[in-house]
């Protein structure tokens, strides 16, 4: 039994006996995290639509709800809704007040005494005091008609019906209303399973552009796992490269050569190639966990590089043949170079099998750098020695026919 399968058993029961409920599944912490990223209770992603009127913003929340259900790998689909509360709304009517010499603060002032209370005096229990408050009973004000009844005295002594005075009915109002950035948003919360989270949003997305038209001054925030996925791509981007024009920099600055800088780096695609046939094969998503996994294959390539490419040249400089040293060096650092790369895959193996808590972070860094590994081992001891006499070949005739051209002229 895994989480997936338990979650599903006992969601596919509960949905039978309640429909029309929505259920999520979550834990402590991870409930915190989630509330912490998205701004809602266990939201693990959340579509927040801000606009200025409510019922026009749970409108278009509710049909993005109907779409999210329709998208492969969506679920725990579920609106926070923020209208539906009861209210009785007594707005006074002016013109009609002040023919009985009454204004809009005479009916809010008799509005809060009698159904709201107001407070006449204070009750003294020995160093403690209490506000003593005063309302009509019950049965003056429990419907709207009881309300419309109540009494509002006049300044000449008599008295008149307060829906003689002002409009008393019941309206639907706000329940609870989510605010961001200063503005009223509803917000819309799903999860992703079985699916890559960023695939299943940019679906999502896509569908939402072409049926729903927002109206102007609404819009809509992706936030919580998505967000998350969306800031640490971002910052990828930016580590990632400089990160390989440093690998370049420390090379060339060891080997005092492009080329063989150039014959480190290309180990690099390699790995990168082994890492994501294991993503593919494992069926594991794409991941900030998956991302700095293919980071630590790059420094696992780089090493098993530099113990065949140094060791060829060494051989080279000692006077033996281009290829006598390549072959040479490939055989004589055959073990250390597999035992590099075996090991860190190794390593991690246990990490890759684990189903225990918090194995859904570790597997795909796991995962991807046992794909490299084992990608370094086998497809580098092909490619490299092979790159290493092409590269040097060329180079090589192109400076006999430079020196040649010299002592022509």
């Amino acid at each position: 039994m895994t989480k997936e399968r338990l979650v599903r058993a006992i969601d596919n029961k509960l949905r039978r006996r309640f429909p029309g409920v929505s259920f999520s599944y979550s834990q402590n912490i991870e409930d915190n995290i989630d509330e912490a990223l998205s701004g809602v209770k266990a939201g693990a992603n959340v579509v927040k639509v801000f606009g200025r009127d409510l019922a026009s913003d749970e409108s278009i929340a509710n049909h993005i709800a109907d779409i999210l259900n329709h998208v492969r790998g969506v679920s725990d689909v579920f609106v926070f809704r923020s209208l539906g509360q009861p209210n009785i709304v007594v707005q006074p009517d002016r013109e009609a007040a002040s023919r009985y010499g009454l204004n809009s603060g005479d009916v809010s002032a008799i509005v809060q005494a009698a159904i709201g209370g107001q407070t006449v005096t204070q009750v003294l229990e020995g160093d403690r005091s209490f506000g003593l408050v005063v309302r009509w009973q019950p049965q003056y004000r429990e419907d709207v008609d009881a309300m419309r009844n109540i009494r509002v005295n006049t300044p000449t002594g008599g008295n008149v019906p307060l829906g003689q005075i002002a409009k008393v009915e019941a309206s639907e109002g706000a329940s609870f209303i989510y605010r961001g950035d200063l503005q009223r948003y509803v917000p819309v919360r799903f999860s992703v399973t079985g699916r890559d989270l960023q695939s299943a949003v940019a679906e999502v997305k896509q569908r939402v552009a072409d049926g729903i038209h927002l109206p102007e001054g609404t819009r809509l925030e992706w936030v919580g796992e998505y967000g998350e996925l969306q800031a640490a791509n971002r910052r990828l981007a930016i580590v990632i490269p400089i990160s390989l024009l440093l690998i370049m920099g420390v090379l060339f600055a060891a080997t005092l050569s492009l080329v063989n800088a150039l014959i480190l780096m290309a180990q690099v695609p390699l790995a990168c190639l082994g890492g994501v046939l294991a993503l593919v094969v494992t069926d594991t998503p794409f991941s900030v966990s998956a991302a700095v996994g293919f980071i630590s294959i790059f420094a696992i390539a780089i090493m098993d590089g530099i113990l065949l490419n140094f060791y060829i040249h060494q051989l080279w400089n000692e006077g033996h043949a281009l290829v006598d040293s390549i072959v040479m060096g490939a055989d004589r650092r055959f073990r250390a170079v597999m035992m590099t790369a075996l090991v860190d895959g190794l390593g991690l193996l246990p990490a890759a099998l684990s189903t225990r808590i918090g194995a859904q972070t570790q597997r795909p860094l796991a995962i991807v750098v046992i794909g490299g590994a084992i990608s370094i081992a086998l497809l580098t001891r092909l490619f490299q020695p092979i790159l290493v006499y092409l590269l040097h070949r060329y180079i090589g005739l192109s400076e006999d026919a430079r020196k040649t051209g010299l002592e022509s002229a």
